[in-house]
């Protein structure tokens, strides 16, 4: 294919010609030249507004691509038992990495998709075995693997994309149970001083809101303050959603525990696949979403208990409380559609984490004195902006090498797209690049 104003070859898929800058005729059809924005477009641009904003409020520049297929495009790979246990070997003395050898790749977790499965298979197993064989004794695995299924899986996933690999599994666990358990107590004092939660009203569902995120804060907090080294926002985002997990079990398996009670094991089946499918969206997120804003308002890596009351903290604390709280509370134009409100804020709180998840990763290539922009299939292909108004060219020192072997490559500021030497224009957005 060859531009229709200067002739120059066309790369398939390419919106602009990177010889002169015109429209492709492709992307002409699609999107109409001197037209207005299409509502897609539009969409498109809100997102990058929102993204922007929190992406700044976290330190970072530029809007932020959301790159939820790259979270899935690893599941269905092959993977040997060795890179399972590589990802499980480290946070020690002598397997946690410096930083300059730590790889910020945009990350694509797989790991967490057998733990899942893992888990599933175990809770059919122990439905079969309680419903088609009626054997009591397999209503406690049902009632807390079927908990586990879901928020543990998430906990994996965190794990996996912690770039910095210095917190160890076995610790993870432990902030698992603990935190969890420990945070439900937390809730008991907590209400005593904000009685009057509930779920329904705007009020009792707001206080609900606030007195299960402070317990989740203040767990989150103490096991970050307790990291060895240097801390990072992906710590944060790791422990928060350890401590999220924990929770989110231990109040599945009791809602679920209170409707057998009741004498309706039809019930509490019901309401574990439903908080299990819910919860992708629920404490786990939300408390990451904490963790990692706790990280990214520690100054040089230390843990200050001050931090609880930086600007940017109450900022992500108070967006999560205001989600949990619309998630208690009844709403009249969303609740009418039964299942779409706890879409939108399972959206929603996904928006932040892959924000935050970004900012986490240019803070290692940061701390680690890369340019922006290269690490990890070009780090610029995830935060768009933030680079100076030319191409830039982005070289990286292959690590460990004693040549320094150096690798290089054009990256466009405002999209991300990789270029040849000589291309003038991005054939991505059409941005002169030189």
């Amino acid at each position: 294919m060859y531009c229709n104003k200067c002739g120059a070859q066309l790369i398939d898929g390419a919106r602009f010609c990177s010889g002169c800058g015109a429209p492709t005729v492709a992307y002409v059809g699609a999107v109409g030249v001197g037209t207005a924005p299409s509502a897609e477009q539009e969409k498109y641009k809100v997102m990058d507004d929102v993204t922007s904003r929190l992406n700044s409020l976290a330190g970072g520049t530029g809007s932020v691509k959301l790159r939820f297929g790259d979270f899935f495009d690893s599941i269905l790979k092959k993977h040997t038992r060795e890179e399972a246990e590589e990802l499980f070997v480290c946070g020690t003395n002598a397997t946690t990495p410096p930083v300059n050898e730590v790889s910020a790749d945009w990350p694509h977790p797989w790991l967490y998709s057998r733990v899942f499965l893992v888990l599933l298979a175990t809770f059919i197993g122990c439905v079969v075995l309680g419903f088609e064989l009626e054997n009591l004794n397999a209503f406690p695995g049902i009632m807390f693997v079927g908990a586990m299924v879901v928020p543990f899986s998430l906990l994996i996933f965190f794990f996996e994309t912690n770039a910095p690999r210095n917190i160890n599994m076995v610790d993870i666990v432990k902030i698992f149970f603990i935190g969890g358990i420990f945070s439900i107590l937390l809730i008991y004092p907590l209400s005593s001083v904000l009685p009057g939660g509930g779920v329904g009203l705007i009020v009792p569902s707001m206080i609900t809101g606030i007195v299960e995120e402070l317990a989740k804060i203040v767990l989150t907090a103490f096991f970050l303050s307790r990291v060895r080294g240097r801390g990072y926002i992906l710590n944060g985002l790791l422990i928060g959603s350890a401590v999220g997990a924990g929770f989110a079990v231990f109040e599945s398996a009791g809602y679920a525990f209170n409707a057998l009670l009741s004498g309706d094991s039809a019930s509490m089946l019901e309401n574990i696949v439903l908080r299990a499918f819910l919860s992708i969206g629920g404490h786990t997120a939300w408390a990451a979403v904490e963790g990692a804003a706790m990280g990214l308002c520690e100054k040089d890596g230390v843990f200050d208990w001050r931090i609880l009351v930086d600007k940017r903290f109450l900022i992500f604390a108070a967006s999560m409380i205001l989600l949990h709280g619309i998630w208690d509370m009844y709403v009249l134009f969303l609740d009418n559609f039964g299942i779409i409100k706890y879409l939108i804020l399972i959206a929603a709180v996904w928006v932040f984490v892959i924000v935050l998840l970004n900012r986490g990763l240019e803070q290692v290539n940061e701390l680690a004195d890369r340019p922006k922009g290269v690490d990890a299939e070009a780090s610029s292909n995830v935060a768009q902006g933030g680079i100076s108004p030319t191409a830039v060219e982005s070289v990286v020192a292959v690590a460990g090498s004693s040549d320094a072997q150096v690798l290089t490559g054009i990256y466009c500021p405002k999209c991300g797209t990789k270029h040849a030497e000589g291309e003038r224009f991005c054939r991505g957005c059409g941005m002169v690049l030189s």
